[in-house]
């Protein structure tokens, strides 16, 4: 039982039996059942009092895939992965009723921030994503909306093939491996080929591995007798690879059982 809290509901507890409080501090009653954290402690909403200026944080938000943060109405910031990071920070102010939103294509989310903050803390850590474990979880249908469709090939072809930062013909490599279709096939095998960069063209030949198209495993195939001597580029170079050597395995264990 925290300090300064009592419950209000019939129990064989009683304020007498109670650690004792500090002098000054006035118990605050409430009603049972609605968690909120208090200084890592699982106890009510209405036992914490407001604080009239509000805690000054550092916010930090990863996320899988594009998005615009707001804290109480206002952008603090943008998460682009063209600029080839999938996260970003702004120092906000956070109240005991202060919410984050969470937007993208199809997409928005509102959570009460509080309850994912420790009051005092430097920091709040968040994370956008389809696992479990993120504090805003989205699903694979959300994620794949938000990674575009078809009117964004035209977009996407031109990126891929021309542009001049490799996150951003990174990025498109991903996205295209969400959207599929027979001229992002081969838009991808040329990247997955040509490319400059070996970071981009692993994501490409990952791209072709989540497209699943079997005709293009021979392409694929020599990519990745390619890749195996290559070691330094990262977790998602080896996720490409992985992402292959499945594929490969799946068409081997089909011949096998037919």
């Amino acid at each position: 039982m925290p300090f300064g809290v009592e419950f209000v509901e019939e129990s064989s507890y009683s304020s007498d039996n109670a650690p004792a409080r500090p002098s000054g501090l006035k118990p605050i009653k409430v009603e049972s059942g609605e968690p909120i954290h208090l200084t890592g402690l699982m106890t009510t909403r209405k036992c914490m009092p407001d604080i009239p200026r509000g805690d000054s944080t550092n916010l930090y938000i990863w996320s899988e895939i594009d998005v615009e943060i707001y804290v109480d109405g206002s952008k603090v910031m943008t998460i682009d992965h063209r600029s080839g990071f999938s996260y970003s920070s702004a120092k906000v102010q956070i109240q005991i009723s202060s919410t984050m939103t969470v937007k993208a294509r199809g997409l928005e989310r509102t959570i009460d921030l509080w309850d994912f903050y420790i009051p005092g803390s430097p920091f709040c850590k968040m994370h956008v994503g389809t696992e479990s474990f993120k504090e805003v979880q989205i699903s694979e249908d959300e994620r794949r909306v938000a990674m575009g469709n078809q009117s964004d090939l035209p977009v996407l072809f031109e990126e891929l093939s021309t542009g001049t930062e490799y996150p951003v013909r990174a990025w498109a490599a991903e996205r295209l491996g969400y959207i599929g279709g027979e001229k992002t096939i081969q838009v991808l095998v040329k990247a997955m080929h040509e490319d400059p960069e070996p970071y981009v063209q692993a994501m490409a030949a990952y791209a072709l591995g989540r497209i699943g198209e079997q005709s293009v495993m021979p392409e694929i195939e020599k990519a990745l007798e390619a890749y195996s001597i290559e070691v330094s580029y990262g977790y998602m170079f080896d996720a490409a690879c992985r992402s292959l050597s499945a594929i490969k395995k799946a068409k081997d264990a089909k011949i096998d059982n037919a």
